[in-house]
């Protein structure tokens, strides 16, 4: 026999074992129902324990080990039903569902919760409506660069965000995560604002003055707190005015100045309202 077909049998037996050996570790793991990397178990002394199987889906959900720790939460809501670790741990998992980026299914838990644990302090300080708003957010259109802008697409979550966070500052005007929903607020009035004037312009292209006029006066009505609003009530002015609505115009130069004296084109709505009230009496 030349060493060229020793070594094919050599390798030839030794793969033919290794395929075996791999065989058995795939068969015990499946009857033993774990896996060699199962970071999801809970040590038999931690039974009956359940801060500590808490704090240990803590641990993998810092982690990032979120599959792990939805696991553990699981686990331990199963053993100690109820425990208030059972309750903090259904809070828990929401949190893994949105760190994971799964935003409807984590928006739908943090709801559930509410509604289960309404005198929860995650509740009553606003931590689940400010959760459910920023998923809401999440769940809307983003502004990658290779994709079109998210003004030109479906804003559903967006303004149902927006609304979330309007009701937030007035529930919690004093909760310490005011700060993350004013930004996350400020975020999604600009991309539905932008999406009225993008469609008004559209139109305005179209030679269509009244459905202009319908979405610039929607601005007015429903977004009074953008930075966009003294320039929409502008362009609106100067519709009414082409349209012969110069008492409408004249209104509107009143209300803009008066609501917001410091804007930087207050001076032109000024000269504009002096020149239609010579006009209109």
């Amino acid at each position: 026999m030349n060493l060229s077909c020793r070594y094919q049998i050599f390798w030839g037996l030794n793969l033919k074992h290794l395929l075996l050996f791999t065989s058995t570790i795939i068969i015990l793991s499946v009857a033993t129902g774990c896996t060699l990397t199962d970071k999801s178990s809970i040590p038999a002394s931690y039974k009956g324990k359940a801060k500590k199987i808490y704090n240990l889906g803590m641990k993998r959900l810092k982690s990032k080990d979120y599959e792990d720790a939805r696991n553990i939460f699981r686990k331990l809501r199963k053993a100690h039903p109820m425990s208030m670790y059972a309750t903090l741990s259904e809070l828990r998992t929401a949190d893994c569902h949105r760190k994971e980026g799964n935003f409807a299914t984590a928006a739908s838990l943090y709801h559930d919760f509410m509604k289960d644990h309404p005198y929860h302090e995650a509740v009553r300080s606003g931590y689940t409506t400010w959760q459910i708003g920023y998923c809401q957010y999440r769940l809307g259109p983003g502004d990658f660069f290779i994709f079109p802008p998210s003004y030109e697409k479906d804003l559903g979550h967006t303004q149902s965000a927006y609304k979330i966070f309007k009701i937030f500052e007035r529930r919690y005007p004093s909760s310490v995560y005011i700060p993350k929903v004013k930004r996350y607020h400020k975020k999604a009035l600009k991309k539905l604002v932008a999406h009225e004037l993008y469609v008004a312009d559209y139109y305005q292209k179209k030679s269509k003055p009244k459905a202009v006029k319908g979405r610039l006066e929607y601005i007015l009505t429903n977004y009074p707190e953008s930075p966009e609003i003294f320039n929409s009530g502008m362009r609106l002015v100067n519709i009414y005015i082409e349209s012969g609505e110069k008492k409408r115009a004249k209104q509107l130069l009143s209300s803009l100045i008066k609501k917001y004296p410091r804007d930087k084109l207050v001076s032109d709505a000024r000269k504009l309202l002096g020149k239609i009230s010579m006009e209109v009496k």
